[in-house]
């Protein structure tokens, strides 16, 4: 098994102790930033993706990672954290697969449970991938964006626009 980490944060250096602590630097591959383009190779080269996120000391969270979404578009099975936004991306056993903060028992068993599951894989990298470019697609979402703009200088003029959330909450409550 090998593990590549791509992307720089502050605990890159703990991590690259604790790696060496436990005997399995070598088996540990420290990518630190990339380009997209190198991004792209080596998610085509991965066999799975883990994103363990969780809730920082103090309470800072991330939302729904990209790289999340770019290895779910990648048609990786993807493991994550039941963490922030993370649910409404990742449908446990549907497009992927959660698992608890901090749980690395959990984390561990869950990889597992992935490797021994590789006949399910294309059904859950298909459903992923859908997911993720039927709700994340930036054209689409472009697209609404303009339609919900579209609603609000309908209804309020453009001079309300510019007056704050509370006209674009109106406006988005009333479309659903």
């Amino acid at each position: 098994v090998k593990y590549a980490i791509i992307g720089e944060g502050p605990l890159e250096q703990d991590l690259k102790q604790l790696s060496q602590e436990l005997g399995i630097d070598s088996c540990v591959d420290f990518r630190g930033w990339c380009q997209p383009e190198t991004i792209v190779k080596e998610l085509s080269k991965a066999h799975i993706a883990i994103h363990p996120s969780v809730t920082a000391r103090n309470g800072d969270q991330e939302g729904i990672p990209n790289a999340l979404k770019e290895s779910m578009a990648a048609g990786l099975p993807v493991i994550a954290t039941n963490h922030s936004g993370i649910p409404e991306l990742v449908e446990d056993g549907v497009t992927g697969f959660l698992v608890p903060e901090r749980n690395t028992e959990a984390l561990a068993d869950c990889v597992k449970k992935v490797l021994s599951l590789r006949e399910e894989w294309p059904g859950i990298c298909h459903a992923a991938r859908e997911h993720v470019k039927d709700n994340y697609d930036e054209h689409q979402l472009i697209d609404q964006l303009n339609d919900l703009y579209g609603i609000l200088t309908e209804n309020h003029g453009n001079d309300q626009i510019m007056s704050g959330t509370k006209v674009l909450k109106e406006s988005a409550c009333s479309r659903n």
